[in-house]
């Protein structure tokens, strides 16, 4: 009751996003969102670009067994690549050899692999056979589910099942990610074995008989690797083509000799795990009939050996982790805000008083950075969640218009030949996108097509004006000598938008104008307009949060009384 009171706080937050996901990315086409033919959650191609390989499954007991990552560091002193950048004077040399294409496996591109740990790989293996509670048969599937899921486009039909069956799967992004689980499951079963070996007697000897399986699993596997580092393939992928053949060998042994460090280095971690456990459960022959029958005996040796193995795991994991969390990751909080400086263009722009207009910014990646949304309506952006309607109009038409305005603008020499060479696009139109930024230190150009935050679609004679702009509430004026269909530059959401007529108190409804925009049937006359987003999902998740938060106090309230009464009680029999 108390743990669904505790989910239930936070519905003023997971009621909407419910209510939002199936017009979401994440739910699927439009059509399908509004109860009409088409693919339902993320597109399986998409989703599944992200897919763990087979092949590189390895690099969770070998960090290095595929490259690491996409853009990695070599050392200096063992790098045939750095000597070859060398030997052709290539600039900056150091700073490209922290960011070299190391990674070579199936993935598009990665930051690092998912490396487990040697010594947690040993002791779960050790687990297999060690421990024999209940515990074990749920983590080895939860561990095997973790893995198949992770394979993404390798295990295809099994993905599928999983898309099409289990709920929510196909709202889930980055297949590869299911991997997390093992750090959860794979630690587990390995320390409940320890434990084991700690606590009972019988356990540390079966370790003294079996120990060597685990170990030799392990650390055979780890063996294989350095001595025949070509069996974990070609040390070539998708990144390097149309590299030169020169460069590509080079890469090659860097990566070949990569996979043997680490190879010696797991086998090293893995051989001191099994030192110390071996030495843990050592038994003085003079004590060893009284050995299964006092399990306290050489249980101080098994916790220190126990507690040496926890602190070589820390520094494994940590050790690993700081090639890819280094001190360099770490920015002060002045840089970190100076990103979101503003630049010369962006002054600009800002003198401009109007409440809302849009603003197309060429110098970044349309798509993919949200940079220029800290200071501007942005045409662009990132999220893996947008509207998918608006994601729609991105792919059927926004691309195609961005590639016209860079190619009309490529030619000219000055900003008014720039702005006259702009084409009528009826995307950017239609958004309302009055500032194209073609340079940070330049002024940006005025797009003079932009159709305006609202118009009417056919008398001339009316007039509209927004007066004033929230994010969650729009104000307009507007002037009609007939009743007149509205449109509107806002993205249609079918769901908690209003629009009333504020001297009248009618509302209105919002209709959807071609496939993106809001529209609406006005009446005639001089009014004045309100478009207000108050979702009944969020009044409603706000009630239910309110009423669990008091629930929760009113628990906890009750438990300490419970407990206070008894001694309150006692006292007074006492006195």
């Amino acid at each position: 009751m108390l743990g669904v009171a505790g989910i239930a706080t936070n519905a003023i937050k997971l009621l909407p996003t419910m209510e939002y996901t199936p017009y979401s990315m994440r739910g699927g086409s439009t059509q399908a969102a509004e109860g009409g033919e088409g693919a339902k959650g993320l597109d399986l191609d998409y989703a599944t670009a992200w897919s763990y390989g087979w092949e590189e499954l390895p690099n969770l007991l070998i960090p290095n067994f595929n490259g690491g990552s996409s853009a990695g560091a070599v050392n200096p002193k063992h790098s045939d690549t750095y000597d070859l950048l060398k030997r052709a004077g290539q600039p900056n040399l150091r700073e490209v050899a922290k960011n070299l294409p190391l990674y070579w496996g199936p993935q598009p591109f990665t930051a690092g692999p998912m490396y487990m740990g040697a010594i947690t790989l040993f002791l779960f293996v050790l687990g297999l056979f060690a421990f024999k509670g209940k515990e074990r048969w749920w983590i080895v599937a939860g561990t095997v589910l973790a893995v198949l899921l992770a394979l993404g486009n390798h295990f295809l039909a099994f993905t599928k099942f999983f898309y099409r069956f289990a709920p929510l799967y196909n709202k889930f992004r980055t297949v590869s990610m299911a991997l997390v689980v093992l750090q959860f499951t794979l630690p587990m079963l390995g320390f409940l074995a320890l434990d084991r070996i700690v606590r009972q007697p019988d356990a540390a000897a079966f370790f003294r008989k079996k120990g060597w399986i685990a170990a030799a699993i392990t650390g055979g596997f780890c063996l294989l690797c350095a001595l025949l580092p070509g069996i974990a393939g070609s040390f070539t992928g998708s990144v390097d083509a149309g590299q030169p053949d020169v460069l590509v060998d080079a890469l090659v042994a860097d990566r070949r000799h990569l996979l043997v460090v680490d190879a010696l280095r797991s086998l090293g971690l893995i051989a001191a795990a099994f030192a110390l456990l071996w030495w843990g459960t050592l038994v003085p022959k003079s004590a060893a009939k009284s050995f299964a029958t006092q399990p306290e005996l050489g249980q101080g040796r098994r916790l220190t050996a126990a507690l040496l193995i926890a602190v070589l795991v820390l520094l494994d994991l940590g050790i690993v982790g700081k090639r890819y969390l280094s001190a360099d990751d770490f920015v002060s909080p002045r840089a970190f805000q100076s990103q979101f400086n503003k630049r010369p263009v962006d002054e600009v722009i800002l003198a401009d008083t109007d409440p809302s207009f849009r603003v197309l910014d060429l110098t970044v990646n349309v798509f993919n950075d949200s940079h220029p949304s800290y200071w501007h309506k942005n045409i662009g952006g990132y999220s893996p969640a947008k509207l998918q309607r608006y994601q729609e109009f991105i792919e059927s038409t926004l691309t195609g218009e961005i590639s016209q305005v860079a190619k009309a603008v490529s030619g000219a020499q000055t900003l008014a030949e720039a702005e006259a060479a702009l084409p009528p696009l009826p995307g950017l139109s239609a958004l309302n996108c009055r500032y194209i930024i073609l340079d940070d230190e330049m002024p940006p150009l005025r797009y003079p097509h932009a159709k305006g935050n609202a118009w009417f679609d056919s008398d001339p004679d009316a007039s509209v004006e927004l007066t004033s702009y929230a994010p969650n509430e729009l104000r307009y004026r507007y002037s009609s000598p007939t009743p007149a269909r509205l449109v509107f530059s806002e993205v249609y959401y079918p769901v908690g938008w209003t629009l009333k007529v504020e001297d009248t108190g009618e509302l209105l409804p919002i209709e959807l104008e071609g496939t993106l925009l809001r529209a609406a049937q006005v009446p005639a006359g001089e009014h004045s307009l309100v478009m207000r987003f108050n979702p009944p999902s969020y009044r409603t998740g706000a009630a239910v949060s309110r009423a669990s938060s008091i629930l929760l106090i009113l628990a906890v309230l009750l438990a300490v009384l419970g407990a206070a009464l008894p001694a309150i009680s006692k006292t007074k029999k006492e006195s």
